[in-house]
């Protein structure tokens, strides 16, 4: 008798803010693997992961925070950004994640409590 097993995946390196400062470039590209590799593009749009959406709400709150609310067009542009961080990350994999990513001086202040 078949039976459907429900398994949850989580990115616990990155739970929170002073953990994604220390995602590493070895785990990144891996984790995103699995992920396009379980859940792909329909229709030529890809489900983003979870890590994804949270640097797009971090950026958003940015923006309001400094009072730049105008449209953005390169904010649209994070899928590309996305792969090329990717990509960087699979050439060195003993570096972090935040050192391939526009926010990551900002999220190293953040996890520093500044």
């Amino acid at each position: 008798m078949p039976a459907v097993v429900e398994y949850r995946y989580r990115y616990e390196s990155w739970a929170h803010i002073g953990g994604i400062t220390r995602y590493s470039c070895a785990q990144f590209p891996l984790e995103n693997d699995w992920w396009d590799a379980t859940f792909p593009a329909h229709d030529g749009v890809r489900k983003r992961p979870p890590l994804f959406r949270e640097l797009d709400v971090y950026r958003i709150m940015q923006r309001v925070q400094s009072g730049n609310l105008d449209f953005d067009p390169a904010f649209n542009q994070g899928d590309a950004a996305w792969d090329v961080a990717r990509e960087q990350c699979r050439a060195n994999p003993d570096k972090r994640f935040v050192d391939y990513i526009d926010l990551g001086p900002q999220l190293e202040r953040a996890a520093q409590g500044g």
